[in-house]
């Protein structure tokens, strides 16, 4: 961790506590005792305010269950305005679990130079490099069972086809 200039550690005999820094926001992880310990400390030092426990970090929504002590990450929101933005009314009724984001049985090539120029008319106003950016940041934040499928279709952003586009629309539902 020498090299992240906003993440900082302390390592004591029985724990580790890590600081995140994010522009004006930080995040200690550690036991309880010794995060207190440390917003004791830098609260001495620097007019602080504690927010409590993190919900929302960088995009990404933060469940904590201290039953369990467990941590989960989501981009629940980012995902919901990412779909309605690219799948019609239409589409969003067919969304529904895939076993897997990319079928196997759909081979993606670019894109012959005889296709029809009404096919290539028609794709030139679907936003297909801004869905293939959106899905980027999916995989980039959690999601990345994706990514695979995703850079498949990334491939393709400089001459998309219709059935780049079904891809793409696959890796969504």
């Amino acid at each position: 961790m020498q090299n992240e200039n906003c993440l900082f550690s302390k390592h004591t005999n029985h724990s580790l506590i890590i600081i995140a820094l994010y522009v004006d926001d930080l995040i200690i992880a550690g036991t309880t005792t010794d995060v207190n310990e440390d917003k004791h400390f830098l609260n001495s030092r620097y007019v602080m305010k504690d927010s409590g426990h993190v919900h929302h970090i960088l995009g990404c929504e933060v469940n904590c269950d201290l039953n369990t002590n467990t941590l989960f990450l989501t981009q629940r929101r980012y995902i919901h305005s990412t779909v309605k933005r690219f799948l019609n009314t239409s589409d969003l009724r067919k969304v529904g679990l895939n076993a897997s984001p990319m079928d196997a049985s759909i081979s993606l090539k670019m894109v012959d130079i005889d296709e029809d120029t009404d096919r290539q008319e028609q794709m030139k106003s679907i936003p297909y490099r801004e869905a293939i950016g959106s899905l980027l940041r999916l995989v980039a934040g959690t999601r990345a069972d994706i990514a695979f499928a995703v850079h498949t279709c990334a491939k393709f952003s400089c001459k998309p086809s219709i059935k780049h586009r079904k891809a793409v629309l696959g890796i969504f539902r």
